[in-house]
């Protein structure tokens, strides 16, 4: 499966429908998801547009000098930033703009 294809896999489900909510609903539960796992994030731009990402903070994924900032307190609690594993580059979003988050199973993320 190429890069660009991932966001037609199927995902671990991680949205509350009851409370209409995406799970994980602090920042801290995010960050635990993303340092583990790939995760797709749905989120507003500021431009309103719609923006799907395949991202991660995995330190296996992260470039070499990278990992080591990560322990370092953010300038910004209400932004995230995260690698893109499509675009291989960083990119961010903030936390009141996510729509949807998945942790992928790890199936679907090991034929990359």
């Amino acid at each position: 499966m190429l890069p660009h294809e991932l966001h037609e896999v199927a995902v671990v489900e991680r949205f509350d429908k009851e409370k209409n909510m995406p799970i994980p609903a602090s920042r801290e539960d995010l960050l635990n998801d993303l340092q583990g796992n790939q995760c797709r994030v749905v989120f507003k731009k500021k431009d309103d547009t719609l923006r799907t990402m395949i991202c991660t903070l995995r330190e296996d994924m992260l470039p070499s000098r990278e990992a080591e900032s990560l322990t370092k307190k953010p300038k910004n609690e209400s932004v995230v930033p995260v690698w893109d594993i499509r675009k291989k580059a960083w990119r961010s979003f903030r936390l009141d703009s996510i729509l949807d988050f998945n942790v992928l199973s790890e199936e679907e993320t090991s034929s990359d």
